[in-house]
């Protein structure tokens, strides 16, 4: 195994960023299903 003393793994970074991502993207999508379905919006 590589020495990785006084750095993050590599692979600890993309499991983070990977959470994050698809917790963001998760989020917008339900926030924007909810908007559409129970708000009403006028368009136009």
């Amino acid at each position: 195994m590589a020495d990785t003393t006084g750095r993050i793994p590599l692979w600890v970074i993309g499991t983070v960023a990977g959470i994050l991502v698809i917790g963001l993207i998760g989020i917008f999508f339900l926030w924007f299903i909810f908007r559409i379905r129970f708000i009403p919006v006028e368009i136009g």
